[in-house]
């Protein structure tokens, strides 16, 4: 079947503005907008050259998006596994992660220990309420869900249980 002109007209323009109101509730990847059009129903010709549109109106910029992304996950505590998986899934390419999350870490974070430190912080009262092996292995689930390395997290843990119940004993 092929498309006339005008209805490949109209399609452009749903599809242009089915990614504009996708755009208006959060930036995107140009593989999350690519695949929404996609389930959408519409035409791989028609969807590149929304993106394609997109992307020379700077409404579309993987990399912007990977920094975006990365400071608001830093924010919110998450570590760089997470973080890295997070990224890959919404089709970043590994060398725009790799800068997004080291540019990141300058601004927000000096260290992913320091991160992981204050993702416990908040909840040290209730751990140190626990047994020791009990808190040991919560604050691992934790950091681990929360996208810490192993290493990262063991260095915390080793930390906490340094001050382990020092105020209530």
């Amino acid at each position: 079947m092929k498309i006339t002109k005008i209805e490949k007209q109209k399609h452009l323009k749903k599809a242009r503005d089915y990614a504009f109101l996708l755009l208006s509730y959060r930036a995107r990847s140009c593989q999350e907008i690519t695949e929404r059009l996609l389930r959408k129903g519409y035409d791989r010709e028609v969807i590149q050259e929304v993106v394609e549109e997109l992307k020379s109106l700077h409404y579309l910029d993987d990399r912007a998006f990977a920094i975006e992304w990365v400071e608001s996950r830093l924010r919110e505590k998450r570590g760089k596994i997470l973080i890295r998986r997070e990224l890959l899934q919404k089709g970043i390419e590994k060398e725009i992660i790799d800068d997004s999350i080291d540019e990141s870490f300058k601004k927000i974070a000096s260290t992913e220990d320091e991160l992981a430190w204050q993702a416990i912080t908040k909840r040290i009262p209730r751990y140190q309420k626990l047994e020791k092996s009990k808190a040991y292995r919560r604050i691992k689930d934790f950091l681990i869900h929360r996208g810490f390395s192993i290493e990262i997290t063991e260095t915390t843990l080793d930390k906490f249980f340094q001050n382990y119940r020092k105020d209530s004993e």
